[in-house]
């Protein structure tokens, strides 16, 4: 009998000492939402998708196409030779830098607590305090070469897969070492990013410093695209297939659009392709938007929210002019956007009207423009007109709409800005102009 005990020990060791699923290195699948027109069109009624993946419904008319064998996507980088690996990293690193300096041109910001940063492809990391053009707490961090053949690109490898890094030096004198401050650039790869963003900065010893930017047309080779973080087994496409649900609407938006939080319980919707039908940004609300016959107190706290919102959107180079190049100090333009609820309904329209001096956001369902774009109008000083439309007003009428309107001037504005939006302000208005008063309208 002793071997039946034996076998006992033997099942319950197996059963404790099993080892622990690493949840990390579980495969991860991308997983993309389609309008159901999409849907019908690309996928349930295309006999060659079909043909290559099978269609599964999840309940709730929520139904998700998955390829066949997309969860055996194998790595073939361990399969290759030598030299067949040293071609591919040459090539990667290559094609990364044209793709670098190709996609990437102009400034990004990354906003952190007390510090700001701005990246800028021509210049380097900046770090500095309240606004950059006037404040004392302004530090070059690193500087960019002006020739991209001298500046110093390698492909490296960490736990999380490759990424080509870049040495920026010669950044401002670091008061502990005496020494020019020093900061990595990390470019990696992110299919959900967007345009180029900042993930994060960090100072890995005193003066020393780390950045990592995330560029979407890196995912096109074929090392980066397999980063540890983002290792896709696998694309699923989902779909609302009837529209009985509360969430089909907020599906089919999220089908049509990117949702960046801006927040203030806003998003900014950005659609997946230009040119198309929805080819104009949108916003996203999910709080509750007051109804009332007031005009100004009831809705005072909603202008605030779209306020900051706004301002975030030209800090952060979320809102492009026409021609696709971020806000200047003295453009002055008409914005105009729909605004729908969590369920992805249209809820209201928002116009953002922006003079030398006013700053003027009104809230009104009863705004209409058909585009194309979300610009009545954008004058750059110098610059001929960026929209073609003369007959276009230069700035939106006043509405008594339900949901009112605000007019702020630079002291108002500051007012209902959060700390991060008061840098822009400055640029937006000017603090040393004549400010127009709701009296002098």
């Amino acid at each position: 009998m002793w071997y039946l005990w034996l076998i006992t020990w033997l099942v319950m060791a197996a059963a404790i000492l099993a080892p622990v699923e690493d949840l990390y290195a579980s495969e991860k699948y991308l997983i993309s939402y389609l309008p159901s027109q999409d849907w019908r069109n690309w996928i349930a009624n295309n006999a060659s998708a079909l043909s290559l993946g099978r269609i599964v419904e999840l309940g709730d008319s929520l139904s998700c196409y998955i390829p066949t064998g997309a969860a055996k996507n194998q790595d073939t980088i361990a399969e290759l030779n030598e030299i067949e690996l040293e071609a591919v990293l040459s090539s990667n690193l290559k094609n990364g830098i044209e793709l670098i300096t190709q996609s990437f041109n102009g400034c990004i910001s990354y906003l952190s607590g007390f510090w700001n940063y701005e990246f800028c492809s021509d210049t380097g990391l900046a770090q500095f305090h309240g606004n950059s053009k006037t404040t004392s707490l302004y530090y070059v961090l690193g500087r960019a070469k002006p020739s991209v053949d001298d500046r110093e690109f390698q492909l490296l490898y960490n736990d999380l897969g490759y990424y080509i890094s870049e040495i920026m030096g010669s950044g401002d004198i670091c008061d502990v070492t005496g020494r020019p401050r020093v900061v990595e650039v990390q470019y990696i790869c992110r299919p959900a990013a967007g345009p180029a963003t900042i993930q994060w900065v960090r100072e890995v010893k005193t003066c020393h410093y780390e950045i990592q930017v995330a560029v979407p047309q890196l995912c096109s080779l074929e090392l980066l695209s397999k980063n540890g973080d983002e290792d896709i087994s696998g694309s699923i496409v989902c779909a609302k297939t009837e529209e009985n649900g509360e969430t089909s609407g907020l599906i089919e938006t999220i089908g049509y659009y990117k949702p960046i939080f801006i927040g203030n319980e806003l998003y900014l919707l950005e659609p997946h392709h230009k040119g198309t039908l929805q080819n104009r940004t949108a916003l996203l609300y999910t709080g509750n938007l007051p109804i009332t016959d007031s005009l100004y107190e009831e809705s005072y706290g909603i202008n605030e929210k779209f306020a900051n919102a706004i301002g975030r959107m030209l800090f952060q180079h979320l809102l492009l002019s026409p021609d696709q190049s971020p806000y200047e100090p003295g453009d002055k333009f008409a914005w105009i956007s729909e605004v729908l609820d969590a369920k992805g309904q249209f809820l209201t329209m928002v116009s953002f009207n922006l003079t030398s001096s006013l700053a003027e956001i009104a809230i009104d369902d009863s705004l209409h423009f058909t585009g194309p774009g979300n610009f009545l109008f954008y004058e750059r000083p110098n610059v001929e007109r960026l929209t073609n439309d003369d007959s276009l007003s230069t700035r939106l009428p006043l509405t008594d709409g339900k949901n009112g309107f605000a007019l702020f001037d630079a002291e108002s504005l500051y007012l209902v800005a959060d700390p991060k939006v008061k840098e822009i302000v400055e640029h937006l208005i000017g603090s040393d102009q004549t400010v127009e008063t709701l009296e002098g309208e």
